[in-house]
């Protein structure tokens, strides 16, 4: 293979740039074919809420991920807007960069060679091409990890640091490649050099320094900001079996032995292009290459070559790698976790063929090249050369065509379309039910009023039947994916005689259905159910009827009446003594202006619901005490107790003794309002003069759902303010309208 070799040593830049053209082609045919599902669309809308201000990620953030992918993700939606196209944007071009670093440290590790073979496998390499074309982080992540181990080979310790830093902010699988890096960093750092010990003093001060700089401030986020607080430190240690995770029984190894070393061989496959079979030896006869090279140079009292040493430094870590991912995870990953070392068993494997170019060159010119007379010998080395491009090539090819056209076929397709349609029934009093597309849908959905939930068929639908039955929203769907068409039976079967399953539309690819869910047992002949949703006589009695029978209150009176300042209805139910539990009072006086009666849902729970009203005003009568006196009688620990309410702000004071010791709180919490929740600010805390302030922001921004007065949920409203006269509690709430 002299003549091709020799080319390629001598035009090496021109072939490289062919490879990157190449690269590009393969990763525009599948750029953007999948719609945002699952956690490609979970990134983006949190990306986007970046993007639209939410500069901190204070907001409903729902990732296990470190930040810095959604930051790099929001930079691109905030140059080009937020669409699915330019979610994808920031792993193509990663995918495309990491073609170059790996052509870089080939190169600069071995050979020009070596640099494009590592370059043409990392081009068209089917999971490569198919991790460009998502917008998930792994891409940005491999390229961040080469990105780093170029600036360690450079010698750029510091920035080098700084690149291992990102990468984590990427993804905390960077921090399984910690043993590579270290070893890297000493080879790279002693080598060849007059003083080892002060060279790899300096390459680990400024590593580390680096890798500080950006730990710090994701290891804040992951604390102080992340909803899913330290997660992301959490979850290594769960997949390496080490804790568990609620629900338990996930910390359990789960399948065979067998099982995950055939699972690994076909994903290594799809990895590559070509078959295992081939790649395995070609993988040990490297290894073996370099092993005898390091012991023969040592034995003879020469410098090995660096090449050699990293080698087997990139080949030791890929086989610790891969046996912790078979022998020790306890739950195999997708393909996506065993991609951040696949470019280093290319480039492991790219040495092996520079190996052999050097070894042709050697027999250029020798008695041996003399000796062996065979026609065509000198066309040989570009014959042998382009069977093994062709090979890679159409198989690679054949890859790339079948996933492209699996994408296309994809169960979800047309999840965005549909979508669009879902927009005129999604609202603040409807809730959407789905398998696998509450994330897809929260992004297409973004900033249009939405809640999704997930149905879990294994658990026999519990948790949905508690929010059918616990939250009687005025309408609630169900949305099924055509790989889930036979759910649609199986969740039938399990609501019915209680709900009704009523197709509203099938989408024009047929991937989709959607179903309202509707109460089966209404009583239509009820009287009731004739009145309509003005509230009337009727009603009045009808509810009198349903408190009695469900509270049993001593006292129990409804009056309608009409406001002659404002022209409003007014209903009051004045009900003692008060069946709140959890509040001390004595009775309770609940004024509804305006009510609107949801007719279905009130003869469904036997219940009034009220689908929209103005205002709601409840009074709670405390018996001759104030709520601070009644606090002390219940926990006499409490010798000075105060409590100060405004619009948005309830100050505490407290003081007394706790195991004999005098304790004193102080504390601040502020309320804000928004769409469909009270967002809680805990301004201040102090504890016996301890200032706790900086705790405050582990509890910024927890959502606090809209209080509900009672278990029948009769009214789901915003609170508005609380106000205390005179042992009289007011709790002021806003009707949706």
């Amino acid at each position: 293979m002299i003549r091709i070799f020799q080319m390629i040593k001598i035009k090496g830049n021109y072939i490289f740039l062919l490879i990157l053209l190449l690269a590009c082609l393969f990763r525009l045919g599948s750029y953007n074919i999948i719609p945002l599902f699952s956690d490609t669309a979970n990134y983006a809308r949190i990306s986007a809420e970046i993007s639209k201000g939410d500069y901190l990620l204070t907001g409903p953030n729902a990732s296990d991920k470190p930040p810095v992918f959604f930051y790099v993700q929001a930079l691109f939606f905030a140059l080009f807007g937020v669409h699915e196209s330019v979610a994808v944007l920031p792993s193509f071009l990663a995918g495309l960069i990491g073609v170059v670093f790996v052509y870089a440290i080939g190169k600069q590790v071995h050979s020009e060679v070596a640099g494009c073979w590592a370059a043409f496998m990392m081009a068209i390499s089917p999971t490569a091409v198919e991790m460009s074309g998502l917008g998930l982080v792994d891409g940005l992540l491999v390229t961040t990890i080469l990105w780093s181990f170029w600036l360690l080979l450079k010698q750029h310790y510091f920035w080098g640091g700084v690149a291992i830093g990102l990468a984590f902010g990427v993804k905390q699988t960077t921090l399984a490649f910690g043993p590579l890096y270290l070893y890297w960093i000493f080879i790279c750092a002693i080598y060849r050099d007059p003083d080892p010990i002060r060279s790899l003093w300096y390459a680990l001060k400024n590593s580390v320094f680096g890798f500080s700089l950006v730990l710090f401030p994701v290891v804040y986020w992951s604390i102080f900001l992340a909803e899913q607080r330290l997660k992301i430190f959490i979850d290594i240690f769960w997949r390496l079996g080490i804790v568990e995770k609620v629900p338990a029984g996930y910390g359990e190894f789960q399948g065979s032995i067998e099982w995950r070393i055939s699972e690994l061989s076909e994903r290594f496959s799809q990895m590559i292009g070509v078959s295992w079979h081939f790649i395995t030896p070609a993988f040990a006869l490297g290894i073996v290459l370099s092993v005898r090279r390091v012991l023969h140079s040592t034995m003879n009292g020469r410098t090995p070559r660096l090449y050699d040493w990293l080698n087997l430094g990139v080949v030791g870590f890929a086989i610790f790698y891969l046996y912790v991912y078979v022998f020790h995870l306890h739950k195999l990953g997708g393909i996506a976790y065993l991609y951040p070392v696949f470019p280093l068993v290319m480039l492991s494997f790219a040495f092996l063929i520079a190996d052999l170019h050097a070894v042709t060159e050697s027999l250029n010119g020798t008695q041996l090249r003399r000796i062996i007379v065979l026609p065509g010998f000198k066309f040989l080395p570009w014959f042998l050369a382009g069977i093994l491009t062709i090979w890679l090539l159409k198989n690679s090819i054949n890859t790339v065509k079948h996933n492209i056209k699996t994408a296309y076929s994809a169960p979800f397709q047309g999840l965005n379309s549909v979508s669009k349609r879902l927009e005129e029934y999604v609202g603040p009093k409807s809730i959407i039910f789905s398998n696998n597309t509450r994330w897809g849908l929260g992004y297409y959905l973004l900033g249009v009023h939405n809640r999704t939930e997930d149905y879990q068929l294994e658990k026999h639908l519990k948790y949905m039947k508690s929010v059918l039955y616990s939250e009687p929203y005025t309408n609630s769907y169900i949305l099924f994916y055509r790989s889930l068409y036979h759910e649609i039976e199986e969740v039938r079967k399990e609501l019915s005689g209680q709900f009704t399953l009523h197709p509203e539309f099938e989408s024009a690819e047929g991937n989709f259905r959607f179903f309202r869910i509707i109460p089966e047992n209404l009583n239509y002949t009820d009287p009731i159910a004739k009145q309509g949703f003005v509230w009337n006589n009727e009603w009045e009695q009808w509810t009198k009827k349903q408190i009695q029978q469900r509270w049993q209150p001593d006292n129990l009176e409804i009056e309608t009446r009409i406001n002659a300042q404002t022209g409003n209805q007014e209903v009051l139910l004045s009900v003692s003594p008060a069946p709140f539990h959890l509040l001390f009072a004595d009775s309770v006086e609940i004024l509804i202006e305006n009510p609107l009666m949801n007719v279905q849902q009130s003869i469904h729970s036997k219940w009034p619901i009220f689908m929209k009203y103005e205002k709601i005003e409840i009074h709670f009568i405390l018996r001759d005490q104030t709520l601070e006196e009644q606090v002390r009688a219940k926990y006499p620990q409490i010798t000075n107790l105060g409590i100060q309410t405004s619009r948005k702000e309830i100050r505490v004071f407290a003081s007394g003794k706790m195991n004999g010791d005098l304790l004193e709180l102080r504390s601040s919490f502020r309320f804000s309002q928004k769409n469909d929740y009270t967002d809680i600010h805990l301004r201040e805390i102090q504890i016996n003069e301890w200032d706790f302030f900086w705790l405050t922001r582990i509890f910024k921004n927890r959502l606090i759902q809209p209080l509900k007065i009672n278990r029948q949920h009769l009214f789901d409203s915003n609170l508005v303010r609380i106000e205390s006269h005179s042992g009289v509690n007011h709790f002021y709430y806003k009707g949706s309208r």
